[in-house]
């Protein structure tokens, strides 16, 4: 269960803090002055902090299981997370196989994590 809060908190930083930086990135030049302007916005702020949690709560994760269960499982949760961002904050629409692929996802994570401690 711990590995589970984990790896959520992990996965909602992560689509979270990608969500802030693409709405001060988008659109914009690459130039390091039009960059240093969007990063030093709030959102580029907190979409920097974000990223940050992201990365310490990996890296507190890591302490106490294996790269071989930690990364296919953020992978698949970030997936989920960033289906559910996308359909709340820009109003993506959620295919029936985006659907199923999720349930899929879901039924994976159990299956790992059920063998995890074995």
């Amino acid at each position: 269960m711990k590995l589970i809060i984990f790896i959520v908190l992990q996965s909602i930083c992560t689509v979270l803090g990608m969500g802030l930086m693409h709405s001060v990135l988008d659109g914009r030049n690459a130039s390091a002055k039009e960059m240093a302007v969007a990063l030093w916005s709030v959102n580029g702020v907190a979409g920097i902090a974000l990223l940050l949690a992201s990365f310490v709560l990996t890296t507190m994760a890591l302490t106490f299981t294996r790269v071989s269960v930690f990364v296919p499982l953020s992978t698949g949760v970030v997936f989920l997370i960033t289906l559910v961002y996308a359909a709340l904050a820009h109003g993506e629409k959620v295919s029936l196989s985006m659907t199923i692929g999720m349930a899929l996802i879901v039924a994976g994570i159990w299956v790992v994590t059920s063998q995890q401690g074995k």
